[in-house]
Formats: structure tokens, C-alpha cells, sequence
């Protein structure tokens, strides 16, 4: 994807280690885009339609995040996710949200751009355990692949 390759130009050089270009990538792509409140929760296929969205018009919800930093993520040869399910309510109970995982070495970590870009920080590589706006509970994902 043109996008993908366009914020991983923008934001690394050959010298960086891949993990470097990893948090580079996610700090630039929180600067660069804002958030657009949509209550939708999408279904099927959603995850390319929502990446190209966000990265065109740097604006999008949750689901938006997710999925353009997962293709980000995968771009730089991680195995990436999009993730759906609920985060703690401010109000209280429980609100639809979703995530990416990245794999590395053998674990796969939490990579919440739209958190981080309304919290401040802490959304960078997270478990489940450590997650701030924790409890998290993922209901479904999808493997993000550039075909």
C-alpha cells in the first residue's frame, strides 16, 4: 500500500534498528492524525478500507487507528493484528474498542495509537496485564496482510 510506504519513508532511514522504526512510526502517526468520533462498529472485511481512510484523510475512530498501524506494523515486516472488543468506560462500564498487536521475538504486545493520542502516554507495547485502561477484553481479530 502506497499510504503504508508513505508514513514508513516519512518516518525512518536505513540506519534504525526495526524496532525503532516501529515506535517512530507509531509517534509520527499519532502527530499526524486526529480523532474523529464515529460510533459505528464495523463488520467483514473492514480492516484495508478503514486503513486507507485514515491515512487519506488523517482523521478517523479507534477502529481507523487500529487498522492503519497494524498495516503500518506489518509494512515493516512485523505480524500484525486489528483487535476489537471493550476497554473500561470513563463513565463507567464497558465501551466498543480496538487495538493492533504486533508480534515480537515470540509475544505479541498491544499497540493502541488512539489511546495514546487522547491519553498522552503508556498505549506504546503493553500486555494485557500492564494495558492502562485496563481491563481490555479482545472479542476478535484479524490478520492484516498486504496482498
Amino acid at each position: 500500500m502506497r499510504l503504508v510506504a508513505s508514513v514508513i519513508e516519512e518516518c525512518t532511514d536505513g540506519t534504525m534498528t526495526q524496532s525503532r522504526q516501529l515506535e517512530r512510526c507509531f509517534d509520527h502517526f499519532i502527530s499526524e492524525v486526529s480523532y474523529e468520533r464515529e460510533m459505528k462498529v464495523p463488520v467483514g472485511d473492514w480492516t484495508r478500507d478503514y486503513a486507507c481512510r485514515i491515512l487519506f484523510s488523517g482523521k478517523g475512530n479507534c477502529y481507523k487507528y487500529a487498522a492503519a498501524f497494524a498495516y503500518i506494523a506489518r509494512g515493516l515486516g512485523y505480524d500484525a493484528k486489528v483487535c476489537s472488543g471493550t476497554v473500561a468506560a470513563a463513565s463507567g462500564g464497558r465501551t466498543p474498542h480496538a487495538w493492533t498487536e504486533v508480534k515480537m521475538g515470540d509475544k505479541w504486545y498491544i499497540f493502541d495509537t488512539e489511546m495514546q493520542d487522547a491519553k498522552g502516554t503508556g498505549y506504546y507495547k503493553q500486555t494485557y496485564d500492564k494495558y492502562p485502561a485496563g481491563p481490555i477484553e479482545k472479542t476478535a481479530s484479524w490478520t492484516v496482510y498486504y496482498q
